[in-house]
């Protein structure tokens, strides 16, 4: 799936950000978005952003940089614009994505990235989100899969993923 020269030259990795997203998971990311118009819902400090500006043709990030139970409660805002400030393709948005993605034209983005709170709820409603966002035919991927309860809202909503790269799952939309 990925190329040789992706394989040999991971220069679309971030070491020097922190993220709970693994280089196997990143290159899956960064074969996704690649040319694409993505929408990422959950942020925190920005890893995954660079990641997916580095190749998309545009990105839209969406978080509230306040965090929650899972990832503490913490004001990441400053970080992540320091941290994705050479993104030239980035558009961030800051707020909750119930309240930011309908405010975006239905089936706008080619690829959805969601990694936000991982409860049933909060991952059913990013899911309800990504289906009215992306394009027919485009790609949801949630991070977390078979964590917290990532995997039962997934499954409930999309069935079983096309795709899992670690815990890392594709959906068709």
């Amino acid at each position: 799936m990925l190329s040789e020269t992706l394989k040999s030259e991971p220069t679309y990795e971030h070491p020097d950000i922190p993220t709970a997203v693994s280089p196997a998971e990143t290159a899956v990311l960064y074969e996704l978005a690649e040319g694409k118009i993505v929408l990422e819902l959950g942020s925190w400090l920005g890893a995954s952003t660079v990641v997916l500006c580095s190749s998309a043709k545009r990105v839209h990030a969406v978080d509230w940089h306040r965090g929650d139970e899972h990832a503490g409660f913490h004001n990441t805002a400053e970080a992540y614009l320091a941290n994705t400030r050479q993104c030239e393709n980035l558009i961030t948005h800051i707020g909750r994505f119930e309240e930011v993605v309908p405010l975006f034209r239905v089936g706008l983005f080619d690829f959805v990235f969601v990694d936000g709170y991982h409860t049933y709820d909060a991952t059913y409603q990013a899911g309800i989100l990504s289906r009215f966002a992306v394009k027919p035919g485009g790609k949801v991927a949630f991070h977390d899969y078979g964590l917290f309860d990532v995997k039962p809202a997934v499954d409930h909503l999309f069935g079983p993923p096309a795709q899992v790269v670690e815990s890392l799952a594709v959906v068709d939309a």
